[in-house]
């Protein structure tokens, strides 16, 4: 359901609270330093000394799409989609703070949501699942990271669709 992870992406990446906790921006796929191809050049501070060098990442958000659950298929499971927002910062206590915030800003804003249909066949309703223990990274040493699931299920009867003759 890419529907799900659009809608999401898109609320998040507009709220202004959680921008202001975010410095380092609300991405749409993994942190990756560097300058090339899917690279995220806004989420990290270069060291002064020598720009090419990363001194560390800033608060910041990753929205993707799944992880889908293992189940055995089932009516409900074809209704849901889930959505993992990415937490990352420094990894001092500010910096866990600052991922509390991020978390409660995002809980916020996409908790026992309904999202209207407008351009899709079906209204989303969305709500917070679970949270990863925050722990440091082992891609980015001095990074603290924890990942929240939203699950996102389709809500009420679709909207009629239009016939083409």
């Amino acid at each position: 359901m890419a529907a799900a992870w659009q809608v999401i992406h898109g609320a998040i990446a507009g709220d202004e609270a959680v921008r202001a906790l975010a410095p380092g921006g609300v991405w749409d796929r993994p942190l990756k330093a560097g300058s090339g191809p899917g690279a995220t050049p806004g989420a990290f501070q270069a060291d002064g000394a020598d720009p090419g060098m990363i001194a560390r990442v800033l608060p910041s958000v990753v929205v993707l799409a799944g992880p889908e659950l293992p189940f055995i298929f089932s009516a409900i499971n074809a209704r849901t989609a889930y959505v993992s927002v990415w937490y990352a910062a420094p990894a001092t206590r500010s910096g866990k703070e600052t991922i509390v915030a991020m978390d409660r800003a995002v809980c916020e804003l996409v908790d026992e949501r309904l999202w209207p249909a407008e351009d899709r066949r079906w209204p989303l309703w969305s709500y917070v699942d679970s949270r990863t223990e925050t722990v440091e990274s082992t891609v980015f040493p001095g990074t603290l990271q924890t990942m929240r699931r939203i699950a996102v299920e389709l809500a009420g009867d679709p909207l009629p669709t239009r016939r083409v003759e």
